[in-house]
């Protein structure tokens, strides 16, 4: 923490992230951490170009150096054979102490192990919007789409576009993964707003009224690194919980 490598914005940055998520200090943790020895912290993500895991491998990063570990990024390009190999050369590493996975659950039998599926939201969805249609855009990633289905929209009745569901008028919400798509919603009055992860000119320009869904991918990439942390530093309670609000 205090050797020099993280600037004063980013530790209030990461130290923000933690307040948030009411994360209390573990003086054991730390005291292993401060150990002088080449100690390093591997993400395994599917798409560097997204700016959700842009975010994501910054909280990382920081969150890696704030307890002294050097955080290194690998891409595997949505290529699950890739993945399976970049999880089998991490065998033969034995500075990198500890994995995190944005991706299938892949076991590393002397690496501690944290997969994004690890990570627990608490969803906060705003009364104003019961009872209204609602589209949920996701970008063409396999990984985010199923991670956010699963925890957010697990409790309501969704017609998936993306799999050429039937328009059901009925339902609340929709889940669309092409801008054509979002932009049939509204062009059809199904919907009135439709919200994203992306937040980009071109889906505004677009879709003049898509909303950004205010996740923190940041304090996501923080809470990761903590959590892998905390394996390798033997405080088994990796669960860590993140508010969604919508």
């Amino acid at each position: 923490m205090n050797n020099g490598n993280i600037s004063s914005e980013k530790k209030h940055k990461v130290f923000k992230a933690i307040e948030e998520l009411n994360y209390i200090p573990n003086d054991s943790a730390r005291n292993l951490a401060s150990v002088n020895d080449t100690k390093r912290l591997k993400l395994i993500i599917p798409n560097i170009n997204i700016s959700c895991y842009t975010e994501l491998i910054n909280g990382f990063k920081d969150g890696a150096k704030l307890y002294n570990y050097d955080p290194l990024i690998e891409e595997y390009s949505n290529d699950l054979q890739k993945y399976k190999i970049i999880n089998d050369n991490l065998l033969v590493t034995s500075e990198i102490k500890g994995v995190v996975q944005i991706g299938p659950k892949y076991i590393i039998s002397n690496k501690k192990i944290v997969n994004l599926n690890d990570l627990l939201l608490k969803v906060d969805i705003n009364e104003k919007y019961y009872n209204q249609k609602i589209g949920i855009f996701f970008k063409n990633d396999k990984i985010l789409t199923e991670f956010f289905m699963e925890r957010i929209f697990v409790n309501y009745n969704i017609v998936d576009i993306t799999k050429k569901e039937k328009i059901d008028s009925s339902k609340e919400y929709y889940l669309t993964q092409t801008v054509e798509q979002a932009a049939f919603l509204i062009n059809q009055g199904i919907t009135s707003r439709i919200y994203t992860l992306e937040k980009t000119s071109e889906l505004t320009k677009l879709i003049p009224n898509i909303l950004h869904i205010p996740i923190d991918f940041y304090a996501i990439g923080v809470t990761l690194s903590r959590m892998v942390i905390k394996k390798i530093t033997n405080r088994l309670d990796e669960s860590q919980y993140l508010t969604l609000k919508i």
